[in-house]
């Protein structure tokens, strides 16, 4: 049985996860309505808090702190992907929080508000920016892997990315299975280059298993990343 490392944050309905990045549930969770105003509306005209809403909605949270591991989901769920996220962190040991109940009424709006983020990713993963390798890529988060450039355009920064390259790549068990943050498992198992961490975008992180002082060099001349800080090595 993998040991997992709860990363704190929220899974959509379509199993796309949103990390808190340093803020909390309530925090994330108005960050996500507030990325569809008919959902905003709904939570602005609910006598809920954003936590409960958001579960009431379809979503899961994922909360790590203070020791409290736990995955909260509302009873009745419908949605199939956050139902098999529910049975693996179940299967890891994590403690299943179910004590809401899924609002049938917001159905129609939660639909909606999937197909434009749906459409949105779509956009992103077919644009050229997504799949060629940008020369000029200083003071540009978002990661490298393979000479191809992903960078950071949604919800979640740095671990919203890497979770969306994970879930297109197939890698959602593997990752599961070594309890590390989204970004750490691109780096530290896939040969990703990161640009951008702790707060500044001239930051590489990187990892000594796949990568070279002297392949490092070349990747600072070929995406003009001359002046960016002393790398970060895993």
């Amino acid at each position: 049985m993998p040991k997992l490392t709860v990363c704190a944050g929220i899974f959509l309905p379509n199993g796309e996860f949103i990390p808190n990045a340093g803020d909390g549930h309530a925090k994330n969770a108005r960050r996500i309505c507030d990325s569809y105003p008919e959902l905003a509306e709904l939570l602005n005209n609910s006598s809920e808090n954003e936590d409960d809403f958001i579960i009431q909605c379809g979503c899961a949270i994922v909360a790590g702190y203070d020791g409290n591991r736990c995955f909260k989901i509302a009873e009745n769920n419908p949605f199939p992907e956050i139902l098999t996220l529910k049975q693996m962190y179940e299967d890891a040991g994590i403690s299943i929080w179910a004590y809401w109940q899924f609002h049938d009424e917001y159905l129609p709006v939660i639909t909606r508000f999937l197909e434009k983020n749906k459409s949105e990713r779509f956009q992103e993963k077919n644009s050229r920016e997504w799949r060629t390798t940008t020369m000029d890529l200083n003071g540009k988060r978002g990661f490298i892997i393979n000479g191809e450039w992903y960078p950071n355009t949604g919800l979640g920064g740095h671990d919203g990315n890497a979770f969306s390259l994970i879930e297109n790549k197939g890698w959602k068990k593997e990752w599961l299975a070594t309890g590390d943050n989204p970004h750490d498992f691109l780096v530290i198992h896939k040969g990703a280059i990161q640009l951008g961490s702790g707060g500044t975008a001239k930051k590489i992180v990187l990892s000594s298993k796949f990568h070279s002082e002297l392949k490092l060099r070349a990747l600072k001349r070929m995406y003009n990343l001359e002046d960016y800080d002393d790398p970060i090595w895993y």
